[in-house]
């Protein structure tokens, strides 16, 4: 084994330990508001799916759980739900309880990983002597507001644990290499292999994990030795082309382009728009973990589509700020090298959900994996920069108190779908779709004036908004507003004719209104549509023998 290889040497223990329990404490403090907060939003995935009600422990309904629960790309995040519901049912704590437990395990092997490391040979001489640096680069990350929205935001457990699983893999994969001893090695490499297939079962940015197992052993094991790329890069380049290319048919079938374009049919920006637009999200991200004040954090960002690379003017700007920053990250890898590490972990862990898949164009919780070792990386840097005497605790336990803070203040937020929608609608207020859930949750809260308002803005904003036009029928209906109930769902059904659930309500309103052959008639329409829908089937039978009734004289 060459020098570059040998195994760091371990700090004192007990010290360690102190450092990991502290990370447990204070990743309790920051996230115990949201123990009580309700389900929000796509939370829904949970609690209204009959998969995950799991009834037992027993092979059979462990495996169904596995195999049938959307999506069914991510079984083992799904698995986590379902065991979540034998022991707790509904009760949301529970499940809380198990992403914030999961989020500072995830903290933990980040210390473990950065701690590793720094102590590693080419770079012990330089960080070796700052024994509280990888502490303090998990713990900014474990604080850093922008990871609320994976931790306090129950579905998106599904991120988190494929993160945290991530990390693992890639921590045993190093201790493999730098172990001696074959047992010890291949129980290790064994261990690395069985958290990345973990991490991908949880979700599908786990696919970038071989590069960066592979790029992170060239970097600092090999010390960017240039013989070995030069006689093992291209077939490990092509192993990972090949990895990627199965991916690729296994999760988009065998006319993956097809598919991937026939995603882009269902949203309201094509493949080059969306390529565009990412590179001012990429930005945007970036400037979250610069700055991220609960102001600048939202649910369901409104960002305008880039048409071009000149509209808006600052997608040119953005996409040539992202090629500077990987022109730098190669500049850095012999001065800087984990810098240069950290930025690269940055831009491709975001590869996947920022360039070709037809997903919603943001959301912050994207940013969990890819900061973790760009947030170290800076840690790191700053560090070292700053004088060796009480500049750099004071500074570290200011920032760690203010991102705590932060945190805090945003967890309160997501308490449940008021607070939610309410802060969203502050930062969106042009994105129809913000406003439609706001008054959802402020209709279910019987507050009918307010989310009628809500309503009301949405096809204002987006005339096209059928479910708007729905819930404002069924707002009318309540109030014994038939005519303008009517109304309303007569402008959901010339956006969406086929939607049994609109003709069903108008058939209820105009049956209110003894407008009876009207009524069987949408009754009838709903029954075609979806066969099986038995407020439709009964919609239908009641209107009929109303109709009976009255033909036989015992009507109005």
């Amino acid at each position: 084994m060459s020098e570059s290889q040998k195994k760091p040497a371990s700090p004192r223990i007990g010290y360690e330990a102190a450092k990991v329990l502290l990370l447990i404490v204070i990743t309790c403090f920051v996230y115990g508001n949201t123990i009580d907060n309700q389900f929000v939003f796509d939370d829904s995935r949970i609690y209204l799916n009959p998969h995950i009600r799991l009834a037992s422990l027993d092979f059979q309904s462990v495996a169904a759980a596995w195999r049938n629960i959307e999506p069914k790309t991510r079984p083992l995040a799904n698995l986590s739900f379902a065991l979540n519901y034998y022991f707790h049912q509904d009760e949301v704590r529970g499940y809380r309880l198990v992403n914030i437990a999961i989020h500072a395990i995830t903290g933990i092997f980040l210390f473990l990983l950065v701690r590793t490391t720094l102590n590693l040979p080419g770079l012990r001489s330089r960080y070796g002597a700052y024994n509280w640096l990888p502490f303090v680069a998990a713990l900014l990350w474990l604080v850093h507001p922008v990871q609320t929205q994976s931790v306090s935001y129950t579905v998106q457990r599904m991120n988190s644990l494929a993160a945290m699983f991530y990390v693992i893999a890639l921590f045993a994969y190093i201790q493999g290499r730098l172990a001696s001893g074959w047992r010890r090695k291949l129980s290790l490499f064994g261990c690395a292999a069985g958290s990345g297939l973990f991490s991908l079962w949880s979700k599908e940015i786990a696919l970038t994990l071989p590069f960066f197992m592979i790029l992170y052993d060239w970097y600092f094991l090999r010390d960017l030795a240039g013989g070995w790329l030069k006689k093992y890069g291209f077939w490990a380049g092509c192993a990972l082309g090949l990895l990627g290319l199965a991916a690729f048919f296994f999760y988009l079938g065998m006319a993956p382009l097809d598919a991937l374009l026939a995603g882009y049919g269902q949203r309201d920006f094509s493949l080059g728009e969306r390529l565009f637009t990412e590179a001012r999200v990429v930005v945007f991200y970036l400037s979250l973990l610069i700055l991220p004040l609960p102001g600048r954090l939202n649910l369901d960002h409104h960002f305008l589509i880039s048409r071009s690379w000149l509209d808006p003017t600052n997608t040119a700007l953005s996409l040539l700020a992202l090629v500077l920053l990987a022109t730098l990250a190669v500049y850095l890898a012999r001065r800087h090298r984990l810098l240069s590490f950290g930025i690269i972990w940055f831009m491709g862990n975001l590869a996947i959900e920022s360039t070709l898949v037809p997903l919603e164009l943001v959301f912050d919780h994207r940013l969990y994996l890819p900061s973790m070792m760009l947030i170290a990386a800076l840690a790191a840097f700053v560090r070292e920069k700053l004088p060796d005497n009480y500049a750099a605790p004071a500074a570290a336990v200011v920032l760690v108190l203010l991102l705590s803070f932060w945190t805090f203040q945003r967890n309160q937020v997501w308490a449940g779908p008021l607070t939610l929608w309410e802060d969203c609608a502050a930062k969106s207020p042009d994105k129809a779709r913000v406003h439609s859930n706001y008054g959802v949750a402020l209709k279910r809260a019987g507050r009918l004036a307010a989310a009628e308002g809500r309503f009301l803005k949405t096809v204002e904003l987006d005339p096209s908004f059928f479910e708007a036009y729905n819930n404002l029928g069924n707002i009318m209906s309540i109030r014994g507003r038939l005519a303008e109930a009517e109304s309303f769902y007569r402008q959901a059904l010339a956006v969406k004719p086929d939607n049994a659930v609109l003709h069903v309500n108008l058939g209820n309103a105009l049956m209110d209104m003894w407008r009876l052959e009207e009524a069987r008639s949408h009754y009838r329409q709903a029954m075609l549509r979806q066969p099986g829908y038995r407020e439709a089937r009964t919609g239908f039978f009641r209107v009929n023998r109303l109709i009976k009734a009255r033909e036989g004289g015992g009507g109005r």
